[in-house]
């Protein structure tokens, strides 16, 4: 399990709640009508996941914080002009993961 501190919450990732922010991401990608948003959320749906102290990740997608926010962010492979994607994630009322933003960053090779 990985544990992240944002503000004065403690968030313990465990099995269970890497499958929900899967789900969670995966819905949200659903909604969108461009191919490279179906061929996001096929990868992110056959993805393996892996957690550690230090390390959360569903194959390309590594769970981390943005602007003290629990976000999970798609790391492409490198190449001249790379697109980072990212889904900024929160806890509904009902305590289930949802995503509050969704963006592309644009980053250029040095």
């Amino acid at each position: 399990m990985q544990v992240f501190t944002l503000g004065d919450e403690t968030i313990v990732i465990d099995e269970a709640q890497l499958e929900a922010i899967r789900k969670a991401v995966a819905e949200n990608l659903a909604t969108k009508d461009e191919d490279i948003y179906r061929s996001l959320k096929q990868e992110l749906e056959r993805a393996i996941a892996v957690i550690s102290p230090d390390d959360t990740r569903l194959g390309a997608w590594v769970l981390t914080t943005r602007d003290n926010q629990l976000a999970l962010v798609r790391i492409p492979p490198r190449g001249a002009i790379n697109y980072i994607f990212v889904a900024k994630l929160a806890r509904d009322d009902q305590g289930r993961w949802v995503v509050t933003d969704f963006f592309d960053e644009r980053m250029m090779a040095r």
